[in-house]
């Protein structure tokens, strides 16, 4: 029997399922900070909603699709909320929700991105005000920081604004969204081929791919499209967007990026990604989202405004040291006149909000600290008559393997 895996997923064995776990449960504490409800929707859709027009011809293609069932596997978290949104006529708006969970993309498995994933998503539904931009990109942005991430940039755009850019440079309305699609490609392709593709649609390539990637800082920018576009009052929305994330204190630099473009089509207004740098290493980005005012009302036929964004969560365990969520203590008793002390010690710990594994082996001391070692456990707590005696622990690092008896208050203050 073939028991290998189908490419582009994987198992998260016990190493591995713990710091990612660790890792969703410090976003979902963020989510739920700022007042974001938790929704969660099918894994399965009909194909009906996944091949609606708003994901774009190319990703089409990328739907698992159920045979002959009329189903499919879930490409993101956003289209189920437009659905289910469209479905209810009763939530209270604005309705703030998070979802975090699985989707899956039929698409070449490579580095850093996988058919089967874990997004954790926060969208804003029913408002038009840009503290809903800038409350979702914060919510990310802090999710990316609890995990450890602190060097990171948040790589911001409008798609208004790229379409004024683009008919600058005598790109017809009806070309626009292959136009961006290539544009979007630009960190996957060498530029001289997006520069090749793009003549099809304007004689003016060479200068349009050299004017979005011209990035000589955020306020040359603002004053270049405040002089070279019609619609004043997008300048006008980045500067105020801008100027409201100052506000959350966000460790990552923020950059605006007008060669950013985000390939799905349901995006109407901003766009933004989270990028990390590894040396000189160019990183996928690890999360990103966007305004989507049009996507609910062809679901809805009502106008409804949304804006979200998302983490990679597969992308982001990829790039973080596991070792910072591998955070366990191993109890023994040597005896078992020793287990309900034992027993009292893990419960008081765990209230505290410390891992324990209480020895469920009657194995010998040596071969349980092996035990441990082996499970990557970094304390262990050795309870003999001595502790019971004196009313404190043995406490063991397995890394220095030092050994101290100490009270269990102390304890709880180094384990913490």
């Amino acid at each position: 029997m073939d028991l290998s895996l189908p490419r582009g997923v994987k198992d998260f064995d016990v190493d591995e399922a713990y710091p990612l776990l660790e890792i969703i449960r410090n976003i979902e504490r963020v989510y739920r900070a700022f007042g974001f409800q938790p929704l969660i929707t099918p894994n399965i859709e009909t194909l009906n909603v996944l091949n609606s027009k708003f994901y774009g011809s190319d990703s089409l293609n990328e739907i698992f699709s159920i045979s002959n069932d009329q189903l499919g596997l879930r490409y993101d978290h956003t289209v189920p909320l437009a659905r289910y949104i469209a479905s209810r006529k009763d939530l209270p708006m604005p309705f703030k929700r998070y979802a975090i969970g699985y989707s899956w993309r039929k698409e070449e498995p490579q580095f850093m991105r996988e058919r089967e994933f874990i997004q954790a998503d926060v969208d804003i539904v029913g408002s038009k005000l840009l503290i809903s931009d800038a409350e979702v990109i914060a919510a990310s942005s802090l999710g990316l920081e609890s995990a450890g991430i602190e060097e990171y940039e948040i790589h911001l755009n409008n798609r208004i604004l790229l379409n004024e850019i683009i008919s600058n440079f005598n790109v017809k309305k009806e070309n626009e969204k292959q136009v961006i699609r290539l544009i979007d490609k630009i960190e996957k392709k060498e530029k001289e081929e997006i520069i090749k593709e793009l003549s099809q649609f304007t004689d003016k390539a060479e200068e349009l791919i050299g004017y979005v990637l011209n990035n000589q800082g955020n306020d040359e920018i603002l004053a270049r499209i405040s002089n070279d576009i019609k619609n004043k009052e997008v300048a006008n929305q980045i500067a105020k967007l801008l100027d409201i994330l100052k506000s959350y204190s966000l460790k990552g630099d923020i950059i605006i990026d007008l060669s950013l473009a985000r390939g799905l089509d349901y995006y109407t207004s901003f766009v933004w990604e989270f990028k990390i740098k590894q040396g000189d290493k160019k990183m996928p980005s690890i999360g990103g989202g966007g305004r989507y005012d049009s996507l609910i009302s062809n679901f809805a036929n009502r106008d409804i405004p949304a804006v979200g964004s998302s983490i990679g969560v597969n992308r982001l365990y990829s790039i973080l040291n596991k070792k910072e969520f591998m955070k366990r203590v191993y109890l023994i008793y040597i005896k078992d006149d020793y287990l309900k002390y034992a027993i009292n010690i893990a419960n008081i710990l765990r209230g505290n909000n410390i891992n324990v594994d209480l020895a469920v082996s009657d194995k010998s001391l040596s071969k349980q600290l092996e035990y441990a070692s082996n499970t990557n456990a970094n304390y262990v707590i050795i309870i003999g008559e001595q502790e019971v005696n004196e009313n404190k622990i043995k406490l063991r690092n397995m890394v220095t393997g030092e050994e101290e008896l100490i009270s269990l208050d102390d304890a709880i203050n180094k384990l913490r």
